[in-house]
């Protein structure tokens, strides 16, 4: 049974719909007309927010120091959106490795998304 997600794994969506955010309003924006101003400017300053999330996401995970397969964890699971099965498949590991790993990751993101 799926416990309810922590903050930490909530920051770390938000990166994956940040970054799908950003896609989507660079796309509009490129279509916009020269007689929608108002329209780009709002659409920039959004871009420019979702960048903000993304930024402050990747410091945190810089500043957790975690290993290889624990960043992998992170990249697959959260910013790929694989399911636990692709995940494990992908990382050539069995469900107890990458349960630990994904353990391991988040209380070292968890401590420094608290400092």
């Amino acid at each position: 049974m799926r416990t309810k997600k922590t903050e930490i794994e909530i920051e770390l969506d938000r990166y994956y719909y940040a970054l799908n955010s950003i896609k989507m309003w660079q796309y509009e924006l490129g279509h916009i007309t020269i007689d929608h101003e108002r329209k780009a400017d709002a659409i920039s300053q959004l871009i420019e927010i979702e960048n903000r999330i993304l930024e402050r996401i990747n410091n945190l995970i810089l500043t957790a120091n975690l290993t290889a397969q624990e960043l992998e964890y992170i990249r697959l699971y959260y910013f790929q959106k694989r399911s636990r099965v692709q995940t494990e498949r992908a990382m050539f590991a069995c469900h107890s490795t990458v349960t630990r790993v994904r353990k391991s990751a988040l209380q070292k993101l968890e401590k420094v998304y608290k400092n």
